[in-house]
């Protein structure tokens, strides 16, 4: 396998971005095999979840790349929601527990 850094593979007519694209249209399963086989590290496929952001948000519940789940409302990570929506994530965040809290004192 070869390795080769961005600037190397990008000329004045193929852009960092041209090249990205390019690239990441594999199949999703064989980049992450590689990422794995690089790295030494390998991602729980069962327990990750993924998020998309930005433009890429027009996405949601259309793809479902990497083998991963794709939540609709929000993931967590360390107990903390990262939901589409900040209003929906103040009140799961902040407003349940807070009431969940205010009910034990």
């Amino acid at each position: 396998m070869e390795i080769r850094s961005l600037n190397s593979a990008c000329t004045p007519m193929t852009p960092p971005l041209s090249f990205a694209t390019t690239h990441l249209r594999r199949p999703y399963s064989l980049l992450l095999d590689q990422f794995g086989d690089l790295s030494g590290l390998k991602i729980n496929k069962s327990k990750t979840e993924g998020l998309w952001l930005g433009s890429w948000k027009s996405r949601l519940g259309k793809d479902k790349p990497f083998g991963i789940s794709w939540p609709k409302q929000y993931v967590t990570a360390l107990g903390i929601a990262f939901p589409y929506n900040v209003h929906f994530g103040n009140k799961i965040n902040f407003d349940e527990r807070l009431a969940i809290n205010l009910k034990m004192s």
